[in-house]
């Protein structure tokens, strides 16, 4: 609707004045869906600080207390570790909604900065010991594990867990073989003098070749022991990952010029060829700025012009 010059409007009374008539110095346009837009409130999407112990999460599946599960992140594996689960809680954030918070028994190896949308929390499901019966001293060995069974849910790429006792590394397997084992050892009988070899009994387990040395001080606390054919019996692989967590974060609670502005519902676009370009910013306590930008309907955005500033804050929603 095009409003001419010298249309009147009436106010309502404010500050214990009466009410009041302004009228339109210049032509203007109006439209009910250009009035009053909400802007949703934006969230910062990273770490905000290094190795935290807790973590706000959206569960792809039950998260339990003890668990072991392995933080990734998936453009830098210095900040991957495994991770005890000491804690889920519901925790209410700065909207008033319901997030799951998930607290570790030791700090993440994550740095501040790190984007969320990189992160995930996996947990395995299946799980195997290492081969004891022969060769043991190959079971274990630089960049090599031998495992107990011949499985097929393993493959290159895969990450798996490696515990002994309470400690607990990280690997990614970059080969899988299919190798033979002896289970029984060939001997000799004796039978009315005359002596007969038995021939030993070999069976096919998995051998996975992985991207670090078992005891790489990449991937081992300097407290830990050192794995090899004497830990053997007592190691145990998992493997199986699925995704149990994406990481994520509440919303912002204060509003800048630097944060993204995108519409809480979707806007109308107002009469053709009319482009607003100038908005007054203003929360809920009634602070306020006047910008200049222009919106984007295909986006559902508003865009501030560069060097657009306001002075303080603007408090969410």
């Amino acid at each position: 609707m095009k409003l001419p010059v010298g249309t009147a409007f009436r106010s309502g009374a404010f500050d214990g004045n009466p009410p009041q008539v302004f009228e339109l110095a210049d032509e203007a346009t109006i439209h009910p869906f250009t009035n009053k837009m909400g802007i949703r409130a934006p969230h910062r999407g990273k770490v905000l600080t290094t190795h935290p112990d807790s973590l706000l999460a959206e569960l792809k599946s039950e998260v339990k207390e003890d668990a072991m599960l392995l933080l990734i992140n998936k453009t830098d594996s210095k900040q991957n570790k495994a991770l005890q689960v000491k804690k889920v809680e519901k925790y209410t954030g700065t909207d008033s909604k319901q997030y799951n918070k998930i607290s570790f028994t030791a700090a993440t190896a994550l740095k501040k900065g790190a984007l969320l949308k990189d992160l995930q929390l996996l947990k395995p499901t299946l799980q195997a010991g290492l081969w004891t019966i022969s060769q043991k001293a190959d079971s274990i060995k630089n960049t090599m594990i031998t495992l107990n069974i011949l499985s097929q849910q393993i493959n290159s790429g895969n990450y798996i867990l490696i515990a002994f006792r309470k400690q607990y590394r990280w690997f990614k397997v970059t080969a899988v073989a299919e190798v033979m084992r002896t289970s029984i050892a060939s001997n000799e009988m004796k039978i009315n003098g005359n002596i007969f070899t038995i021939p030993g009994i070999q069976v096919p387990v998995t051998q996975l070749t992985l991207d670090e040395s078992v005891n790489s001080a990449k991937r081992k606390q300097a407290s830990d022991a050192i794995w090899d054919e004497g830990e053997c019996a007592e190691i145990i692989v998992y493997f199986g990952m699925q995704l149990n967590a994406n990481i994520i974060d509440e919303p912002k609670a204060l509003l800048t010029a630097s944060d993204p502005l995108f519409f809480d519902k979707t806007l109308e676009m107002p009469v053709e060829n009319y482009n607003p370009q100038r908005f007054l910013m203003q929360d809920k306590n009634t602070l306020g700025a006047g910008v200049n930008g222009s919106i984007s309907y295909d986006e559902n955005k508003l865009t501030l012009n560069q060097a657009t500033d306001w002075e303080s804050p603007l408090t969410l929603p």
